[in-house]
C-alpha cells in the first residue's frame, strides 16, 4: 500500500464488515485522498515457508470515526440476504 500511494497510483479502499457466518453486514469506500503514509504501517514480510514468501502487508491506524464525514461514504449500512461462500484452498 505504501508503495502505491508513494507512485501516486493509489486506488480507493474498500473495507467489507461481516459476520461470523459471513453475512455482509456493511461496506465501506474510503476514498484514495484520505490515504497518507502517516497511518500506514508495513508488517514483516511472510516468510520463506509461506505460500505466498516475502508478501508484506500492512495495518492502518486510523480508524473509521478518525476520518473526516467525508472521507467514508457508506454504501451499505444493513444485512444484505446473500452470503460469502468459503472456498477451501489445498
Amino acid at each position: 500500500m505504501l508503495s502505491r500511494i508513494r507512485s501516486g497510483r493509489d486506488t480507493n479502499l474498500i473495507l467489507l464488515g461481516y459476520t461470523e457466518d459471513y453475512v455482509t453486514r456493511s461496506v465501506v469506500a474510503i476514498p484514495n485522498r484520505f490515504l497518507i503514509e502517516e497511518i500506514i504501517i508495513p508488517r514483516k514480510p511472510l516468510g520463506e515457508h509461506c505460500r505466498r514468501a516475502g508478501w508484506q502487508g500492512c495495518k492502518i491506524t486510523a480508524q473509521i470515526g478518525e476520518f473526516p464525514r467525508k472521507a467514508s461514504n457508506c454504501l451499505i449500512s444493513r444485512t444484505l440476504p446473500w452470503q460469502i461462500e468459503r472456498t477451501k484452498y489445498s
